[in-house]
């Protein structure tokens, strides 16, 4: 793919951002829906956007691509030379990209706030070793490097890593004046309304009614792996697969905190879930099947 400068990308939402000054029901009612589909960490995913230009839009969408690869380049475990796999190698990595530290961070969040369901150190239970090299305590982040504190150690960002990617292309999209677009990235989150002037509406798995997004962000996760139907998620604290739900799906107000969560959620009863969802005011909704 062609390299594109962030001066041509800044001319191209340029014109994206002189649409959005048009008022807005009138501009979005009068734009045709451009989308993108694509690969990312397995799943398929896709952007919409509305856009008078579909040119414009492509451009836009190749952007958008670039992004997605790089982020992908540094979480992937499919790439020996990601920097998630490097540091699973050399239980060190120095230099870590911003990304890199700025996602640990807010799995250290994520992992506080469920009480410890929601965890990336869990890789080693893939392997079936010890529970022992499992909890956040035995990660060191810094800026300057990443370290595991016990050798045997690995990180698996499956379960935070799409929603995180839909935000960066989210906020870049949004911040560049975009006004109705749908981030369907493993997670989606939306901007605006569609541009028929209704919410976008979505439909969740083993839910009938669909729900709807206005500039939020909506996940799903499942105890089973949809290709193969086998167990996937584990519990931190036991190290057995998660059984307490089948499917949670959480909006809110970012696709990272929606993405960790509902994976968090399936292995916590559904009273710990309302309490958590209480406390935290960017928590919308939370389905539980």
């Amino acid at each position: 793919m062609k390299e594109i400068s962030r001066r041509r990308f800044l001319s191209v939402c340029a014109m994206a951002g002189a649409f959005s000054a048009v008022p807005w029901a009138h501009a979005v009612a009068s734009a045709p829906l451009h989308r993108w589909n694509g690969i990312l960490l397995g799943a398929n995913v896709s952007l919409t956007l509305a856009h008078p230009s579909r040119r414009t839009a492509n451009d836009i969408f190749e952007i958008c691509v670039q992004e997605i690869k790089r982020l992908e380049n540094i979480f992937t475990l499919y790439d020996s030379h990601s920097e998630l796999s490097q540091l699973n190698k050399n239980g060190i990595l120095y230099n870590p990209s911003y990304e890199m530290v700025d996602i640990l961070e807010q799995s250290r969040r994520y992992h506080g706030m469920t009480n410890g369901a929601f965890d990336i150190t869990v890789k080693p239970l893939e392997e079936n070793k010890s529970l022992n090299l499992v909890g956040m305590d035995k990660l060191s982040i810094d800026p300057k490097e990443i370290r595991f504190k016990k050798p045997d150690m690995g990180l698996t960002l499956n379960g935070i890593a799409q929603g995180y990617i839909t935000d960066h292309i989210t906020n870049l999209l949004k911040e560049e004046g975009l006004k109705s677009v749908l981030v369907e990235l493993g997670e989606k989150r939306a901007i605006g309304h569609h541009p028929e002037g209704r919410p976008w509406f979505l439909k969740l798995q083993d839910q009938q009614a669909p729900v709807s997004l206005v500039d939020k962000a909506l996940a799903t996760s499942a105890n089973r792996n949809a290709d193969t139907g086998r167990p996937h998620i584990f519990t931190p604290a036991t190290g057995l697969y998660a059984e307490k739900h089948d499917v949670v799906s959480v909006i809110a107000e970012n696709a990272t905190m929606a993405d960790a969560l509902s994976t968090g959620f399936l292995s916590l009863s559904r009273n710990k879930i309302n309490e958590i969802q209480k406390q935290q005011i960017d928590i919308s909704s939370v389905y539980v099947s």
